[in-house]
């Protein structure tokens, strides 16, 4: 799927993983923290501002921490295996 999305402020502690295959996002506007814990448990935080491109692995659990009103994000990801939950990573069900 490819396609553009605004967020707001109510994205913040919304996670989602892509079994299907890696995810590509690129910051059209706005600035974010995008946190990614991939499924060997280590965690990175990405600064990211406008222009910027991001590679979020297959079965990476991702989430964004805003630091403007809002932002807009180009992505590029699988049709199938999306998952999505809210709470910190380690409420994945697939991690309990």
């Amino acid at each position: 799927m490819i396609g553009v999305m605004r967020a707001d402020g109510s994205v913040g502690g919304r996670w989602e993983r892509h079994s299907g295959g890696d995810e590509l996002l690129v910051l059209i506007a706005g600035r974010c923290t995008v946190t990614v814990r991939r499924s060997d448990g280590r965690q990175t935080a990405h600064h990211a501002e406008r222009g910027d491109v991001l590679l979020i692995p297959k079965g990476g659990a991702h989430s964004f921490t805003l630091h403007t009103p809002g932002v807009q994000v180009l992505f590029v990801t699988p049709r199938e295996g999306n998952s999505t939950w809210s709470g910190a990573a380690d409420g994945d069900p697939s991690h309990g």
